[in-house]
């Protein structure tokens, strides 16, 4: 039983640390490469656009030097956009209080029968609100010419990883709980 717990401890935190990573970084989107020119007085300006919840980075070249600048975003993000990192947000709790919960029944509370139940509650919980949040962000941008980043992967990554943890937990609960005897 402590293996199997071990293993929705593990793969817990290997997801909220994605998501954490995930939502801090500005590279959900990429839009722009190479031969997207910029108008300029220049006729060899290219241009790309890294895009995330937080911040956006815009990177230029011109005859042949890079220059980037990241910017904060105040305000002007889509009523979609803030739905997405509230779930996101909401996602990312969730799974921390899973991951304390999961550490909590390995060391403190072995024999408490709940605990497992209630952490795998909450991974199954966030790995939801993590899956709702990436499809609003997906949705978001569907019309315009534009790749995933590693952002939008690790987002993927961590809700799976988040669905397998409450899975975990709570067959760690169900296979090892003997029924009692009448």
């Amino acid at each position: 039983m402590f293996v199997i717990r071990l293993a929705a401890l593990v793969t817990g935190s290997i997801s909220f640390y994605l998501i954490v990573i995930g939502v801090s970084i500005p590279y959900w989107i990429y839009i722009g490469d190479k031969e997207r020119l910029v108008p300029s007085f220049y006729s060899n300006v290219t241009f790309a656009r890294n895009l995330g919840f937080w911040e956006y980075c815009e990177i230029t070249e011109l005859d042949g030097v890079l220059h980037s600048e990241c910017r904060q975003i105040y305000g002007n993000r889509s009523d979609m956009t803030n739905a997405s990192a509230a779930m996101m947000l909401i996602g990312m709790l969730m799974m921390a209080g899973s991951v304390v919960v999961c550490v909590t029944s390995i060391l403190c509370m072995k024999e408490n029968k709940l605990l497992p139940i209630i952490g795998g509650v909450c991974s199954l919980f966030a790995g939801l609100c993590m899956l709702i949040g990436v499809a609003l962000y997906g949705h978001e941008y569907r019309e315009e010419i534009f790749q995933y980043g590693p952002s939008f992967y690790m987002a993927i990554v961590a809700t799976t990883f988040a669905l397998v943890s409450g899975n975990i937990q709570i067959a760690s609960r169900t296979i090892f709980t003997k029924p009692d005897m009448v």
